[in-house]
């Protein structure tokens, strides 16, 4: 696993691109996707430290990406913030019971604020895997 591997599955293509850039300067390695299809190739080959999971994109939806990851045990541990316009609380019930650690609604948060989710989580990731 690269735990500075950040995978972006985003088919708005302007905020996948400041997304990706706000995370460059952050020192991630940045790799970006249109398509859960495309998502669920990605990490098979290359596994990321983390996922930000748009849920609502074409091919292959958030939702599910994250039941597809769940069934396999070689993907269910990657750490996933799904990233949605969806806000009502059954999507986002939804969406981490079918395993994501954390969700933003993206009208809600500001980049920064993604960023510094995204801090704690590999934070959080790195004193578990030291213990």
């Amino acid at each position: 696993m690269d735990k500075k591997l950040i995978i972006i599955a985003e088919d708005e293509v302007a905020y996948g691109r400041i997304l990706k850039d706000a995370l460059e300067n952050e020192e991630y390695a940045i790799a970006v996707v249109l398509n859960g299809e495309d998502l669920l190739k990605a990490i098979r080959v290359r596994e990321p430290g983390l996922i930000l999971l748009d849920l609502v994109m074409p091919v292959k939806n958030g939702f599910e990406v994250l039941t597809e990851m769940k069934k396999d045990d070689k993907l269910k541990h990657i750490k996933v913030i799904a990233l949605s316009n969806l806000g009502q609380e059954e999507d986002i019930e939804r969406a981490k019971k079918l395993g994501a650690d954390d969700y933003i609604v993206k009208s809600d948060e500001t980049f920064y604020a993604v960023i510094d989710k995204i801090e704690k989580l590999f934070n959080h990731v790195g004193k578990e895997d030291s213990l």
